[in-house]
C-alpha cells in the first residue's frame, strides 16, 4: 500500500480537485440568489423565524423567547416557512 501511495503524483499547486458533485462558485451564487428571492416572498414573521433558526443557528426555545411565541408556534411557523420556500424554489426551477 505504501509503495502505491508513493507512486501517486502529488498536487504541486496545493489545489484540491473538485470532488464529484461539488458546485462551482457561479452555481452556488445562483442558488443563493434564488433562496434570497424566495425568502423575500415569505411573510415577514415567518422569514424572521427562518433566518433566526438557520442563519443565526438559534434554538427554537430562544426564538420563542425573542418573538414572544410558544415553542409550538415557532415550530409551526418554521414548518410553514420551509414548505413555502420549497414551493417557491421548485417554481423557479421550472
Amino acid at each position: 500500500m505504501d509503495a502505491f501511495r508513493r507512486q501517486m503524483p502529488e498536487d504541486i499547486d496545493g489545489h484540491e480537485e473538485l470532488s464529484a458533485g461539488a458546485k462551482s462558485e457561479p452555481e452556488t451564487a445562483i442558488e443563493k440568489m434564488a433562496l434570497d428571492a424566495a425568502l423575500e416572498q415569505l411573510p415577514q414573521e415567518v422569514r424572521e423565524i427562518i433566518v433566526l433558526r438557520y442563519t443565526n443557528e438559534m434554538k427554537v426555545t430562544d426564538i420563542a423567547k425573542i418573538t414572544g411565541m410558544s415553542r409550538f408556534a415557532v415550530h409551526r411557523k418554521l414548518k410553514e416557512g420551509l414548505a413555502l420556500l420549497k414551493r417557491a424554489l421548485e417554481g423557479e426551477r421550472r
